[in-house]
């Protein structure tokens, strides 16, 4: 397996941090909110015995240098980012994108603006305001600003534990991993990246909009997407999962684990993610720039 390769990238005002492991066909991971190039070590280590993969830090996160670092972020914002950094690392050749929550969201946006430049897109439960009912629209965004004004009182534990709570995330539970995952103490730059994401990355997905024409792009474009979810429960990104996969016409995908499985199950998640990829993309090799 080819030697992890970490270096920057000069995009649009920023200087992007980024990994890629592993040599193959092109995978790029789009992680939950807070998540950054290292937040899916166990999972990226393993695909990189098939796949050539990319992590970075996005905007917002500690790495990554912004020339305006009080600019908001838009979802739309980090979807240019994430094609320009394919395109550096990858040039032309088509990419696999696996997203989870808000990643889920960016790749849905990258599939729509850049249609060939994703050929799948496996979109792990994304919170999507589109996808809600009314009345789940009018309760959480009352949770969106419950969280924001908790984050600027008492700080990013008590914000980030009344968000899990509201969207019936079950992820909190300590013990539920695999042997292998442990899980560190909080670092300063993982509780950075944290408060970026109360501050604004949790905001600028629940604001996202997909319409009628963004639905009709996505059913009839280039990139096959595959919605997918976690362990059956009842939470609201596993619902909008369930709906996007209505709205598509295609098969919920169920990966191991709950919201973040792909952390806290890195073995199965993997594999299945992989049997995922390899029977709805192309399998082919690339040149790797990184």
């Amino acid at each position: 397996m080819a030697a992890d390769r970490i270096g920057t990238f000069r995009g649009d005002g920023a200087d992007f941090y980024y990994v890629v492991r592993g040599a193959g066909p092109p995978l790029m991971l789009l992680p939950s909110g807070g998540g950054d190039a290292h937040c899916a070590d166990l999972l990226a280590t393993r695909l990189a015995e098939t796949y050539a993969v990319l992590t970075y830090d996005r905007r917002g996160q500690t790495r990554t240098v912004v020339d305006d670092p009080g600019r908001p972020v838009s979802l739309e914002r980090h979807a240019e980012d994430a094609a320009a950094l394919a395109d550096h690392i990858f040039g032309e050749a088509p990419v696999s994108v696996f997203g989870c929550s808000t990643g889920a969201v960016i790749g849905l946006e990258l599939a729509w603006r850049r249609p060939r430049r994703v050929s799948v897109l496996v979109a792990h439960e994304p919170p999507l305001r589109s996808l809600a009912t009314a009345s789940e629209r009018a309760r959480y965004d009352r949770l969106h600003r419950d969280a924001r004004r908790v984050h600027a009182e008492s700080g990013w534990p008590a914000a980030l534990k009344i968000m899990r709570a509201g969207f019936g995330d079950p992820s909190h539970d300590p013990r539920d991993h695999e042997d292998e995952v442990v899980w560190e103490p909080a670092s300063g730059r993982t509780v950075a990246n944290i408060n970026a994401f109360l501050t604004g990355e949790a905001r600028a997905t629940w604001e996202y909009r997909i319409g009628a024409a963004g639905w009709a792009a996505l059913r009839a474009g280039a990139t096959t997407i595959v919605p997918a979810t976690g362990r059956a429960t009842d939470t609201f990104p596993s619902r909008c999962a369930a709906r996007l996969a209505a709205l598509l016409g295609e098969h919920l995908a169920d990966l191991p684990g709950g919201h973040e499985g792909y952390r806290t199950h890195p073995g199965a998640f993997g594999a299945a993610l992989h049997g995922l990829l390899t029977s709805r993309g192309p399998t082919g090799g690339s040149t790797c720039r990184g």
